[in-house]
């Protein structure tokens, strides 16, 4: 059964904190989740995390088959998509070896 991520408030806004898991940890150099959800409402954050969750895994899950073209694309989506409904999500970062992350 899978966790349902639960938002953490912090001052007047929600966020995501969640550790990544291990079987992403060679696709993902972070080893927690921070993002703002950018709401001082429980129930839109938990939605919203959700949601957010649910991107990322599947971006993760798409890096671990070797097509990381495709989850940069799917992670600039999401985080458009993620603009668009009031939150944002970190900008992609080059690694040491020039990938993006």
């Amino acid at each position: 059964m899978k966790k349902i991520p639960s938002p953490v408030l912090r001052g007047s806004s929600y966020y995501l904190y969640r550790r990544v898991p291990r079987r992403y940890e060679s696709v993902e150099r972070r080893a927690f989740i921070d993002l703002s959800l950018h709401t001082d409402s429980l129930a839109l954050a938990s939605e919203k995390a959700v949601k957010v969750w649910s991107e990322l895994v599947a971006a993760w899950e798409i890096k671990l088959t070797g097509r990381d073209g495709e989850a940069l694309a799917r992670f600039e989506m999401a985080r458009e998509l993620a603009a668009n409904r009031g939150f944002s999500y970190p900008k992609a970062a080059l690694r040491r070896d020039g990938v993006r992350t």
